[in-house]
């Protein structure tokens, strides 16, 4: 499965959780395991068997962002909120094409 990306999550007032990127039967996907030990997939983000090979994995006043990709959005920034829902935070480059994502910076208060 080829784990990579670890990164701690802490969702406000939560339970701590290791994320990851992991290859599994919906392609390279988000992971999480939560303290009792237990693995599961946090979320398809492009559905099927294909990858959505997320990475840059950064947390940040409680929330977890990340880019992946989708092949109807190409790759683009998501975020995991507090309750451990995964959404996609802007369509950058419209359409199937990739806005790239490079990095994740804190900067005066702000990601």
């Amino acid at each position: 499965s080829s784990p990579d990306d670890f990164t701690q999550f802490v969702p406000n007032n939560g339970s701590a959780r290791l994320l990851f990127a992991a290859t599994g039967p919906q392609g390279r996907e988000l992971y999480q395991l939560d303290s009792s030990g237990n693995v599961t997939l946090l979320f398809d983000v492009n559905p099927g068997v294909a990858s959505s090979d997320p990475v840059m994995l950064t947390q940040y006043s409680g929330k977890l962002y990340f880019t992946a990709f989708n092949s109807a959005t190409g790759r683009e920034p998501y975020v995991v909120n507090n309750g451990g829902n995964v959404s996609q935070i802007a369509d950058l480059n419209p359409g199937a094409a990739s806005s790239n994502p490079s990095s994740f910076y804190e900067f005066g208060g702000n990601l």
